[in-house]
């Protein structure tokens, strides 16, 4: 099985230090590593709708890069600082809706303490299937 690393984003920056990529294509599949709700500029908004938003941007321009479309997804995963669960969940809803039918992929929410780096409030990941 070959794995090949997509890293189309000069935004992504971010990434760097920690060595790994925006994402990897493996068997049809492209696995994007967790995105966070950074500005372009590199600042972190305090505000969880603002960072949601964001979230969904760079996933938007992800998957553009890789000649997907939301309708290759087909898992989602989110997750959120312990008590923000809820209302983050409202936000996502209201962003998913605008680019894929509810019932389409599987979401799986995971409330933690801590998301890297500081300031982050919510990370999304997705899986999304690509032709051979």
């Amino acid at each position: 099985m070959k794995i090949e690393t997509f890293n189309t984003q000069p935004t992504f920056k971010t990434f760097e230090p920690y060595h790994l990529s925006l994402g990897a294509k493996a068997n049809g599949f492209l696995f994007v590593t967790g995105q966070v709700g950074f500005e372009d500029d590199g600042t972190l908004p305090e505000d969880d709708d603002r960072q949601v938003e964001n979230v969904f941007r760079h996933l938007d321009r992800i998957l553009a890069d890789a000649g997907a479309e939301w309708a290759n997804v087909v898992q989602m995963r989110s997750y959120h600082l312990d008590k923000l669960m809820e209302t983050q969940a409202l936000k996502i809803l209201e962003e998913k809706r605008k680019r894929m039918p509810d019932d389409q992929h599987a979401w799986t929410a995971i409330g933690v303490t801590h998301l890297m780096p500081a300031g982050s409030r919510v990370e999304i990941d997705v899986t999304v299937a690509m032709d051979s």
